[in-house]
C-alpha cells in the first residue's frame, strides 16, 4: 500500500471526505448537535436572515446546520480544496482562503450574529506554541507570549458577534479513549507544550471565561460521549494514519504506530467487522451580550 503525503487530506480533492469518520453522541451526529442549538436560538429557520460564517469551514458538512439560516454565509480555511468543496455546496457563499488568525484579523467586529467553529480551533490555538513539517515538531521558546496570543485571537473571534450574537464550537474530548491513542502517537515526536492536549481546550475554555467576567456574554459547555464509525478495520485505521496524524512520515514509519492503532481498533471490533471508536465531544457555546463595548 503507498501511503498518503503529509496532510493531503485537506490538499487533496475528495480526499478528506473519503476518510472521515461519521461521530455519533447518543441518537445525535456532531452536526445534529449544531442544529439543536441553531433551533433552540433561533426556531425554525422559515425566513433567513442571519450574517453567518464557520471558521475553518472544510468542505461544509457541519455548515449545513447553520446554512438554512443565513441570508449571508461566509466559509474560512486554509485549504484550497476545502474552499473548492465547500462553494460546490453553497455556490452563493463568500469563502476566505486563509489561515484562521489572518482571516480573523480581516474582518470587521460585529459583523456575524453566528460563528461555528467545528473540530478547528485546536490547530491555530497551538500553532502559536509549536511548528509542524515533515521534520517534526518545533516548539516556541516563549510561553507567556504564546499563551497571549492564543487569548487574543479567541478574544478577536468573540469581538465578530453582533450584540446577542452566538459562538458554537464543537472540540474534540482529548480524554477519550480514541484520542488518548492520537495524543500518543504525537507526543512521541515531542512533549506536548502544555502537558497533555486538553492544553488547547483549557486556553478556549479560560479565553471565553474572561469574557464573560467582563460582562461580553455568557458561556455554556456540555460535554458528550459517542463513537466514531467505521464500516471496517481498514477505514479505522486511515482516519487514524492520514486524518489523526496527517500521514506525517515520523508517525507512519514508527514501528510503534501500526501495532498501537491495530490494538486499539481490535479492541473495538465488533462481530459485523465495523469499529466503534469510543470518542468524546465538548459542545461550547458563547452567547455575546447585548453591549458589545462591555
Amino acid at each position: 500500500m503507498t501511503e498518503a503525503d503529509f496532510r493531503d487530506v485537506y490538499s487533496q480533492q475528495g480526499r478528506y471526505d473519503e476518510l472521515l469518520l461519521p461521530h455519533v453522541f447518543g441518537n445525535a451526529s456532531d452536526v445534529d448537535l449544531a442544529a439543536e442549538v441553531m433551533r433552540r436560538c433561533y426556531g425554525d429557520p422559515s425566513t433567513p436572515g442571519l450574517d453567518v460564517c464557520d471558521l475553518g469551514c472544510g468542505t461544509g458538512r457541519v455548515t449545513a446546520a447553520l446554512a438554512p439560516y443565513a441570508a449571508s454565509l461566509c466559509g474560512v480555511d486554509s485549504s484550497q480544496a476545502m474552499i473548492v468543496a465547500f462553494t460546490e455546496r453553497f455556490p452563493d457563499s463568500r469563502t476566505v482562503l486563509a489561515d484562521l488568525p489572518d482571516a480573523v484579523t480581516g474582518f470587521e467586529p460585529a459583523s456575524f450574529d453566528v460563528i461555528g467553529a467545528f473540530w478547528s480551533l485546536s490547530y491555530p490555538i497551538m500553532a502559536y506554541f509549536e511548528s509542524l513539517d515533515t521534520d517534526g515538531i518545533t516548539p516556541h521558546l516563549d510561553r507567556s507570549r504564546a499563551v497571549a496570543a492564543a487569548r487574543r485571537l479567541i478574544d478577536r473571534i468573540v469581538r465578530l458577534l453582533k450584540p446577542g450574537g452566538h459562538l458554537l464550537i464543537e472540540f474534540f474530548d482529548s480524554d477519550s479513549p480514541e484520542q488518548r491513542v492520537v495524543s500518543r502517537l504525537w507526543e512521541r515526536l515531542a512533549p506536548h507544550p502544555g502537558g497533555d492536549r486538553s492544553f488547547s481546550r483549557q486556553i478556549l475554555l479560560d479565553a471565553l471565561t474572561r469574557a464573560e467576567r467582563d460582562g461580553r456574554g455568557t458561556l455554556q459547555v456540555r460535554h458528550f460521549d459517542g463513537i466514531a464509525l467505521a464500516p471496517d478495520a481498514d477505514a479505522a485505521r486511515g482516519w487514524f494514519l492520514h486524518v489523526h496524524a496527517k500521514s506525517h512520515p515520523l508517525i507512519l514509519n514508527d514501528r510503534r504506530t501500526e501495532p498501537d492503532v491495530a490494538t486499539f481498533i481490535a479492541a473495538n471490533q465488533c462481530r459485523d467487522g465495523s469499529v466503534h471508536l469510543p470518542a468524546g465531544v465538548y459542545l461550547i457555546e458563547f452567547t455575546a451580550g447585548e453591549d458589545t463595548d462591555a
